[in-house]
């Protein structure tokens, strides 16, 4: 039953598992946040109508200033669920659990005024269990939250005191607190997980990579690339705060998958881990004859080297006409004598 329109795809629930394991994330996730929308309820909902709903909810989201709708899938009373917002692109969810968040909305007012219909309360068990089987996560209230338990205005996680929503609703599996999600929300999770890996037994599961550390992107568009080079196609594109994983580091390219090519041009990552740098801003060349690279932002400055017309380079500040050619060191160039080599950065 598959169906797209525009970035909106709607499947059932193994149509989602398989677009789950084909598909290559490159955001860290840590945590999956559960929610309701409170309007469109159930009485909006008429079978056919998701992808007007989901239209409805992203003109809402704009109007309230987002980018785009705010949440990444949203699940349906017929147990359906529709990707919405990219995986790859943080949600506009919870304040303070958003950075390395995935946002699921569940079609429905769980306040009262709804009663979840069976196939709609195993599609939110399976999508929560699936995602943290495709991440990696323990289910436990830390890796499964509820919008109720933090603060709306400090962004704070309080475990529901403070100003908070009711969301996802006073009875979302017999309530909205840590202590119901513990009792009535994760152990079924859990026990879908378990189910998951019995049907799987048998198999053997691919070696683990190792990640050699953690990033953020640091420049507003970055291309991810199949192979690590500026030629190779460009399959996705990663915005400025977004972390990623590195899997390995190769002739200044980053693999930010384990098991499918994702390359990124690492001078535009900042390390979270490790030895910080500062992300380039953008890939550049030299236009003149021979240009010289100063110690300080001005002619006073020391002549350190020079470079000849077309060499390439990266800035990574920009000061009163002059730029920052390394990310550490104090290397500056007349920016009069550079040419950007790509709108948007390798």
């Amino acid at each position: 039953m598959r169906q797209q329109q525009g970035k909106f795809i709607l499947c059932d629930v193994p149509e989602f598992a398989s677009w789950l394991d084909t598909s290559s994330f490159s955001r860290v996730i840590q945590l999956v946040q559960c929610h309701h929308t409170f309007v469109p309820s159930y009485e909006n909902f008429h079978q056919t109508n998701h992808f007007d709903l989901l239209g409805a909810m992203e003109r809402a989201h704009l109007e309230r200033g987002f980018s785009e709708i705010a949440q990444n899938l949203t699940t349906f009373p017929d147990g359906t669920v529709a990707v919405c917002r990219s995986i790859d692109t943080v949600p506009a969810g919870i304040k303070g659990a958003n950075r390395n968040g995935i946002c699921v909305e569940n079609v429905g007012n769980f306040d009262g005024l709804d009663s979840m219909t069976p196939q709609h309360r195993d599609c939110i068990i399976k999508v929560f269990a699936l995602l943290c089987k495709r991440f990696n996560l323990s289910p436990d209230s830390n890796s499964c939250v509820y919008h109720h338990w933090y603060d709306l205005n400090t962004g704070v996680r309080t475990n529901g005191t403070g100003t908070t929503k009711t969301c996802p609703g006073t009875v979302f599996f017999s309530g909205n607190t840590v202590a119901a999600a513990e009792a009535n929300f994760i152990p079924l999770i859990k026990q879908q997980l378990a189910a998951f890996a019995a049907a799987s037994r048998g198999q053997t599961p691919a070696q683990q990579a190792q990640v050699l550390y953690t990033a953020e992107v640091g420049v507003d568009t970055l291309n991810v690339r199949a192979q690590p080079t500026t030629s190779a196609m460009v399959s996705k594109q990663l915005s400025r705060g977004v972390d990623v994983s590195v899997y390995e580091d190769r002739d200044g390219w980053s693999a930010i998958d384990p098991s499918k090519a994702s390359w990124v041009d690492n001078h535009f990552l900042i390390r979270s881990s490790g030895t910080a740098k500062v992300a380039a801003q953008y890939a550049a060349r030299v236009t003149a004859s021979a240009l010289n690279v100063r110690s300080l932002p001005s002619l006073s400055g020391i002549v350190r080297n020079t470079l000849s017309m077309g060499t390439s380079l990266y800035v990574y500040q920009e000061q009163n006409g002059w730029s920052r050619i390394d990310s550490a060191d104090s290397l500056w160039v007349n920016s009069s004598y550079l040419a950007r080599t790509d709108s948007v950065p390798a």
